[in-house]
């Protein structure tokens, strides 16, 4: 809790920053008109890291280092609320932007990049889930990014079926056996043990991983 508290008091003094930048330019701080476009590089720089404090809210790479910590230290239903009412908040403030962003891009396939690989070596269960949000992050951010109505749609739909799974897989989790930080390999025989949680996770987990014919494939 700390350690969020403290980076998320660094993500609001970089988007104070700036406003500053802004404010001393004496230009319009209306989201709508944001623009990376301008030779005054005041502005382009308190555009940039008015953005990065989004980013850090949505854990994009390159601030997405505090996502799998912040996970593994916290409480299931905690969790459940981190990855889900923020982020829609968020996303809803970068949708306003309006303009298509080579840094956004960059930044949303890095971060498919990095979630996907680095979950990979995770031996936890709260860990592999905060790989897996910060790359299904990029592709929702990727969608936004394109301006374009289909793009929209594909993104909101991504977001609201991912949440929705995630959401679900917190629920069964903290209404059941685990509670703690455990170990991936602790949900071996399971089917042993409760044959419908058994069933219901691998349902939620292959829908997350986009197996057809669940609904994270029509994503």
């Amino acid at each position: 809790g700390l350690k969020y508290f403290i980076l998320g008091a660094i993500s609001s003094g970089i988007y104070l920053l700036g406003l500053y930048f802004l404010f001393l330019l004496h230009t319009s701080i209306q989201i709508k008109d944001f623009t990376f476009f301008c030779d005054n590089y005041l502005y382009f720089i308190g555009v940039i890291l008015i953005l990065f404090s989004f980013l850090f809210k949505l854990a994009l790479f390159p601030l997405h280092f505090w996502l799998p910590d912040i996970y593994e230290g916290s409480y299931w239903d905690v969790i459940g609320i981190l990855s889900t009412i923020p982020k829609i908040s968020v996303l809803s403030i970068i949708l306003q932007f309006g303009f298509n962003s080579n840094l956004l891009l960059v930044c949303s396939l890095l971060s498919i990049i990095v979630g996907t690989l680095g979950a990979l070596n995770q031996t936890k269960i709260k860990r592999l889930l905060a790989y897996s949000a910060i790359s299904h992050m990029g592709f929702i951010v990727l969608g936004y990014n394109i301006l374009s109505v289909k793009g929209y749609e594909s993104s909101s739909f991504y977001m609201i079926i991912y949440m929705l799974t995630s959401l679900f897989l917190f629920l069964i989790i903290i209404n059941n056996i685990w509670k703690g930080d455990y170990f991936i390999i602790e949900l071996g025989g399971l089917q042993f043990i409760n044959k419908f949680i058994f069933f219901s996770l691998i349902i939620i987990f292959l829908s997350i991983a986009g197996i057809p014919p669940l609904s994270g494939f029509l994503n």
